[in-house]
């Protein structure tokens, strides 16, 4: 996840960030989280897997909504940038 949103913005961002965040949204109902099983190129240790609840889906939904509401008709202008 980390790598993903270091490669779409082109950002440093440390991984505390997203623990911090991914624990926020937990505790808000948008996403839950439970630990697999252990794996041997792990060194035996489990890891955590997120899973985006109904709540974080529609907060989600909204958010992508409004973003593109406020950026409409921007596009030519932000091309040219």
């Amino acid at each position: 996840m980390r790598r993903d949103i270091q490669e779409r913005t082109g950002r440093e961002l440390p991984v505390s960030v997203v623990y911090v965040t991914l624990q926020r949204l937990e505790k808000k109902g948008m996403v839950r989280s439970y630990v697999g099983n252990p794996t041997t190129e792990r060194g035996g240790r489990r890891r955590r897997h997120y899973l985006i609840d109904t709540p974080g889906e529609q907060a989600l939904g909204r958010s992508y909504r409004a973003f593109r509401t406020l950026t409409e008709g921007l596009e030519a202008t932000l091309q040219d940038l």
